[in-house]
């Protein structure tokens, strides 16, 4: 029974509008066929930019690319054939990037990722005070010299994006470790 459902198995665009209503997104308002274009753009972008040299990426098929509709790349992801098969496969990247856009963009730990941060760091510097190089641990009476201060803010949009194309499922917490200190 796990190995039933491998694949998506939409015939037509009708079909890619219906699952893409229940991914969420209400197609009778502009704002969402533009946060799927948008998502379309910076997916192939990243692919691009991360993965392939420029000839490389001259061979994502046009219809991939620069698609009608988005959508439609969920129709050629579920084409079977040898005709269809490297379309399939540009399409699959490309919503499987798209797919993390949009975990990053929706997911409540990452989009209030910055005050999570903020709150986390806000009571550390409280107690660490720098002069030049030098950082030290004070509770305003008591002050100790560190031989070593690091501080992890967080990784970019792009990392984060990086590491979720890396599990088979998509957990924010697995991506939390980008938040750290190290006092020596």
């Amino acid at each position: 029974l796990k190995n039933f459902i491998r694949a998506l198995a939409l015939r037509n665009l009708h079909d890619a509008r219906q699952f893409a209503r229940e991914y969420g997104f209400d197609l009778d308002q502009p704002a969402a066929s533009q946060l799927i274009q948008r998502a379309h753009s910076e997916a192939l972008q990243f692919i691009i930019s991360n993965f392939l040299t420029p000839a490389q990426a001259a061979l994502i098929p046009p219809e991939v690319r620069v698609p009608d509709d988005p959508l439609q790349l969920l129709v050629y992801a579920s084409l079977r054939g040898q005709q269809v098969d490297v379309r399939r496969m540009w399409s699959c990247a490309v919503l499987k990037v798209m797919h993390g856009i949009f975990y990053i963009d929706n997911d409540l730990k990452l989009r209030h990722f910055h005050a999570i941060r903020s709150q986390v760091f806000g009571s550390l510097d409280a107690v660490i005070r720098s002069e030049g190089e030098q950082h030290f641990l004070t509770d305003g009476e008591i002050c100790l010299p560190l031989l070593h201060y690091d501080r992890k803010d967080n990784k970019g949009r792009n990392s984060i994006l990086l590491k979720l194309l890396q599990k088979a499922a998509y957990l924010a917490a697995d991506i939390f470790d980008h938040l750290g200190v190290r006092l020596v």
